[in-house]
């Protein structure tokens, strides 16, 4: 059986940043994909409420996706107790 190695407290950190990180990129991202969809739409309809549709659905997805970004690193270092 593999033994786990024990991270060293830098490795963490690092690890830690980079996630925080990677959560910023996912709900900016979001949005700003769901306001070029909106700001698509309302080019093409001549309206003003494909914008605000788009930001509130782009943010929902980006809270998403961070959510489950969360859950699934949650998942993978559940059991470490050096945390």
């Amino acid at each position: 059986m593999l033994k786990k190695e024990r991270s060293s407290p830098w490795g963490v950190a690092l690890r830690t940043f980079a996630q925080v990180g990677q959560l910023g990129f996912v709900v900016v991202g979001g949005l700003l994909v769901g306001y070029g969809i909106g700001y698509g739409i309302d080019s093409l309809t001549g309206g003003r409420t494909g914008r605000m549709v788009g930001i509130v659905l782009g943010l929902l997805s980006g809270l998403w996706s961070a959510w489950r970004l969360i859950s699934r690193t949650l998942q993978d270092h559940g059991g470490d107790e050096d945390r």
